[in-house]
């Protein structure tokens, strides 16, 4: 979880940053789910939380499946 503005993804995304920031950066996100959006690569996730056009939420999670 990134708790402040000043952590960034190193592609240069940060909090309180812009949808379109993020979208022009990353493209179409691979899960949309409301306010949420998805970037998958790998077994790595990039989620990132979105209000009223300004990412409040930024998240790295591993995929893991279960046999």
């Amino acid at each position: 979880y990134f708790k402040d503005d000043l952590v960034k993804t190193k592609e240069g995304i940060s909090l309180y940053m812009t949808m379109d920031d993020m979208v022009k950066t990353y493209g179409k996100a691979t899960i949309v789910n409301g306010n949420e959006y998805i970037y998958e690569k790998g077994n790595g996730r990039l989620r990132f939380i979105v209000k009223d056009g300004e990412i409040i939420s930024i998240e790295y999670q591993t995929k893991v499946e279960y046999k």
